[in-house]
């Protein structure tokens, strides 16, 4: 029995050494808020209190069955201020919830999924500020990810928007961003994906309205959305670039090519409709030209240039309407 618990104790040195050796402080990651950080086993950050009722996500990947030990510990601010943690799995499910419980500061889990697990760490109690800890440690299991490479694709890898009218919002283009299967190899990790933007020559007229990808880990097979649309201010083309930095290492910033061109839309119709009145006579009169054309028994509706009235922008137009309320 006595050699039996030395080997143990022995087994428990070697298992706090081997996760020592990797940790490391990834804290300038954690500087600004909202705070949204990839993780890996190992890592300890000091992260910002901001104010009461703020979250902060961090994202890691993990195997069936390893032991994962997260803690989240107040470490400077009020007294009254305090952390609690959320760990979410890979399909959506809430495993561990600390802050519906005895708000303990420590997660000890055995994972029953493979893919990308969320923790969202609630700040509460008042508004002072502070700083918390927060550190992921594998205890037991495979605890590192798959080998290989992850392979980003982007659909459609470019994007041409077309001719656009003036101060008018295109058609909104939605783009795919996928983490491909690579059929050479055992597994994929998951695509780690960095902040989306838009640069180039007209990247200001271009906006970026939904984004589902900046900060994620995408598992093998799995994919995210971008939604851009372009809103011309002046006229000619137009070009801009959407980049994507990630992991795969072909692509470590992967550049969407987006066109298009500004144009001027199609002139105002001059007419006019009128409701409770039902005109017997209008008139058309283009006060520039002198040029009037009469519209009789005419309808609710009316449009004075397909009646024959000629006019050409910048022209001042008086409608005269004739008729008895209803």
């Amino acid at each position: 029995m006595r050699i039996m618990l030395c080997t143990m104790a022995f087994l428990s040195v070697m298992a706090s050494l081997a996760l020592s050796a990797y940790a490391q402080d990834i804290s300038p990651e954690c500087v600004n808020d909202p705070t949204e950080v990839n993780l890996s086993y190992g890592d300890q950050l000091v992260c910002a209190i901001e104010s009461a009722g703020d979250s902060d996500i961090f994202r890691f990947f993990g195997n069936i069955g390893d032991r994962v030990q997260i803690e989240a510990e107040r470490v400077s601010g009020s007294v009254s201020n305090f952390v609690c943690q959320q760990l979410v799995a890979p399909n959506g499910e809430t495993l561990f919830n600390t802050c519906e419980s005895d708000r303990s500061t420590r997660i000890d889990i055995v994972l029953s999924q493979a893919g990308v697990h969320t923790i969202v760490v609630n700040e509460e109690g008042d508004n002072s500020t502070g700083t918390y800890n927060i550190s992921i440690s594998c205890l037991l299991g495979t605890c590192t990810p798959p080998e290989g490479d992850a392979m980003l694709a982007v659909t459609p890898p470019n994007r041409d928007f077309g001719p656009v009218n003036l101060n008018t919002a295109s058609a909104t283009q939605v783009f795919l961003v996928s983490n491909a299967i690579d059929p050479n190899a055992a597994a994929t990790p998951a695509l780690s994906l960095g902040s989306i933007t838009l640069e180039g020559p007209q990247a200001g007229e271009f906006s970026i309205l939904r984004d589902t990808c900046s900060g994620r880990f995408i598992p093998a097979g799995l994919s995210c959305q971008i939604e851009v649309d372009l809103m011309p201010a002046t006229l000619g083309a137009k070009a801009a670039m959407l980049l994507i930095p990630s992991n795969d290492p072909m692509f470590p910033v992967f550049e969407v090519n987006l066109s298009g061109a500004g144009q001027d839309g199609p002139p105002d119709p001059i007419g006019g409709s009128v409701t409770g009145v039902s005109p017997t006579s209008v008139v058309c009169t283009n006060l520039t030209t002198g040029a009037s054309v009469l519209i009789p028994n005419s309808a609710s509706f009316w449009d004075c240039e397909v009646a024959g009235l000629m006019a050409n922008p910048g022209d001042e137009i008086l409608q005269s309407i004739t008729g008895m309320a209803n």
